[in-house]
């Protein structure tokens, strides 16, 4: 008895710890895609630059010829840096990254003079290359 309630025990508190953690969702192209109000916004970090692309909220691409969009991203000690989004093709953006120890980035971007922000934190293990 004593035994089942030990493994009862250790359900709920894995049943517990589970639900604190967080679900990334994986976009169309390979990297981590979040939800802001009616877009969702892919995330792809390389070693020397970042690649996004803007869907709607069925996850169909927006063309990037009415969109503009700028990344900061955060190091330690207060330090940032800001970067304009380029658009390249008629669907993505990229940016130039010249150090991937960034802890997070913040993007925003107008669509249809609406601004929305996104946040993506660096957990890639990009950023204990050195």
């Amino acid at each position: 008895m004593k035994t089942k309630i030990m493994i009862a025990f250790c359900f709920f508190i894995t049943g517990i710890k589970a639900q604190d953690s967080t679900m990334y969702v994986t976009g169309p192209h390979g990297g981590v895609l979040k939800t802001t109000e009616n877009y969702k916004v892919e995330f792809i970090s390389t070693f020397d630059c970042v690649t996004t692309y803007v869907y709607d909220e069925d996850c169909h691409l927006i063309p990037n010829k009415f969109i503009s969009g700028s990344i900061m991203f955060f190091y330690d000690h207060e330090i940032t840096l800001h970067k304009y989004l380029v658009p390249v093709g008629t669907d993505r953006f990229i940016a130039d990254l010249p150090g991937a120890t960034y802890i997070y980035c913040t993007m925003d971007f107008k669509i249809n003079k609406k601004t929305i922000e996104v946040r993506f934190e660096n957990f890639s293990g990009v950023a204990n290359k050195e």
